[in-house]
């Protein structure tokens, strides 16, 4: 899916942009959002990095060690009219249970295709902003799969589970009752403890940040 890139009408004197790469990132993967300044005027300009947002959710400052900045202060003059930050966010399991609000749903990432990621600056009268696709990891279930084995309703369930964060990967169970064999991935290990913790427990299932405008962009 092609990122949809936001267009400001950019007025003072300097000119910012913002552009991730890369912006198709695999679960466990990063991208680095790199902010780019121009002056456009022969004055001297001091930016402050104030709030980076993830999907609509505040990351950065006092968010998760996921989110850093390379630094939080640009200072532009007419010997130096041209200047980059950058921002390196991590697509891993503490982003997912700080934007969440709990853990174990590092998957439900993969339920909103886009999210859009911007920056806010003292100085800049508006948020420069770019958005990025979070894909499956890249692992095959060979990688270091578990099996498990249970009585079940006079035959036998197996599931399995896979790589070095089993709660973050998919959920498989397959229910064997003699010759019959029938396979279902039911979802990411992770989201099915806590639908069953959540829903049965609490009456709740989809807590936290994520999409609801259907316009498949977190945040945007």
């Amino acid at each position: 899916m092609a990122s949809a890139k936001i267009n400001v009408k950019q007025n003072g004197p300097v000119k910012a942009s913002m552009e991730c790469k890369p912006t198709v990132v695999p679960l466990d993967g990063s991208t680095t959002c790199t902010v780019h300044f121009e002056l456009k005027s022969a004055d001297t300009v001091t930016l402050n990095l104030e709030e980076v947002d993830f999907g609509g959710k505040k990351v950065w400052p006092n968010g998760p060690s996921s989110v850093t900045v390379n630094k939080q202060t640009v200072t532009l003059t007419p010997t130096n009219m041209q200047e980059d930050l950058t921002i390196t966010i991590n697509i891993n399991d503490e982003l997912a249970n700080y934007y969440f609000g709990h853990w174990g749903y590092t998957h439900k990432l993969l339920e909103t295709p886009s999210y859009l990621i911007e920056a806010y600056l003292t100085g800049l009268s508006y948020p420069v902003s770019d958005v990025i696709t979070i894909t499956e990891k890249e692992e095959t279930w060979k990688d270091s799969a578990v099996s498990l084995g249970a009585d079940f309703a006079g035959g036998a369930i197996v599931a399995a589970v896979a790589g070095s964060n089993p709660l973050s990967l998919t959920f498989v169970a397959t229910f064997i009752d003699g010759a019959a064999t029938t396979e279902y991935v039911v979802k990411p290990l992770g989201t099915f403890l806590w639908d069953l913790w959540g829903e049965y427990c609490w009456g709740i299932s989809d807590p936290g940040a994520g999409e609801n405008d259907n316009n498949s962009i977190a945040g945007g």
